[in-house]
C-alpha cells in the first residue's frame, strides 16, 4: 500500500486513524456511549430522569439540554448538562424546518455532544479530565451552579482510570436515553426558543454533503423505579 500524504501511513492506517478520531474529536451520543463497561450500562437503565430545560450555550450559541437524574438511592439529584452540535448551523435553526419526526430523532442523533454531570464518579473516575484534555467533548461553564461548586477538581485519573478509557457515567448515559423518549420536548423547546440578537455564531465548518438519517420513531419507554434498598456508593460507580 502507498503511503497518504506527508504522514507517512497506508491507506489501512489512515483509515483507521480517521476513524478514531472522528470518534475523539467529532462525538455523538452513540461515540460517548460505545466505550461504557457494561456494569455503568445496567445501572444507567434503573435510573429516573427529568428533563429540565433548555438553555443557550452564551459562548457558543449552541442548545444546551438539561436533565435531572436522581441518584440511585434516591437521596439526591445529579445535573447533568448535554450540548447539540448539529452538522450545520444550531438546534435552534434546524429544528424552524419542516421534519417527519424520524428525521427530528435522527438530527439528535447525528448532533456532536459536550456534556457535564455534577457527579462524584464523572470527576473521581476521569470522565471529567479524559472529555476535556483528550476526547474535546467537555462541556465547561457548569462547574459553578448558583455560586454552588460542583464537578471537583481537575485532576488526571491514574488511580482509576490510567488508560484514560472512560467517557460518561450513568447519570449521562440516562440522559442519553432520555433524549430518545423526550425528543417531542427538545425539538419544540428548541423551536420555540428566543435566540437572542446578538447570540454568538457557531464556528462553520467545511461544508460536507451530509444527510440526517431517517430513523424509525422511537416510542417513550416507562422509567423503571430505582430500588430503594440500593446503597451502592455515589463515590463509585
Amino acid at each position: 500500500m502507498e503511503a497518504v500524504g506527508n504522514i507517512g501511513l497506508n491507506a489501512l492506517q489512515y483509515d483507521s486513524v480517521s476513524r478514531l478520531y472522528d470518534v475523539c474529536f467529532e462525538a455523538t451520543m452513540k461515540d460517548l456511549s460505545g466505550p461504557v463497561d457494561n456494569l455503568r450500562k445496567y445501572r444507567s437503565k434503573t435510573l429516573m430522569f427529568h428533563f429540565n430545560d433548555l438553555t443557550m450555550d452564551k459562548t457558543t450559541g449552541h442548545a444546551v439540554v438539561h436533565f435531572v437524574v436522581p441518584s440511585a438511592s434516591g437521596d439526591k439529584n445529579y445535573d447533568v448538562y448535554i450540548e447539540f452540535i448539529p452538522p450545520q448551523g444550531t438546534l435552534f435553526s434546524m429544528a424552524q424546518g419542516p421534519m417527519t419526526p424520524a428525521k427530528k430523532i435522527g438530527l439528535l442523533r447525528s448532533c456532536d455532544v459536550k456534556v457535564f454531570c455534577t457527579c462524584p464518579d464523572f470527576n473521581w473516575s476521569g470522565m471529567k479530565y479524559n472529555l476535556k484534555h483528550i476526547y474535546d467533548s467537555y462541556l465547561s461553564g457548569y462547574e459553578s451552579i448558583d455560586g454552588v461548586p460542583s464537578g471537583g477538581e481537575d485532576i488526571p485519573p491514574n488511580v482509576r482510570d490510567p488508560h484514560h478509557q472512560n467517557r460518561v457515567c450513568k447519570h449521562v448515559l440516562a440522559a442519553f436515553s432520555a433524549v430518545m423518549t423526550n425528543w417531542m420536548r427538545i425539538i419544540k423547546a428548541a423551536k420555540e426558543y428566543r435566540v437572542p440578537a446578538n447570540a454568538p455564531t457557531p464556528t462553520e465548518e467545511t461544508p460536507i454533503e451530509q444527510t440526517v438519517e431517517e430513523t424509525p420513531t422511537v416510542a417513550p419507554d416507562t422509567n423503571p423505579v430505582p430500588d430503594e434498598n440500593n446503597s451502592e456508593d455515589e463515590n463509585g460507580i
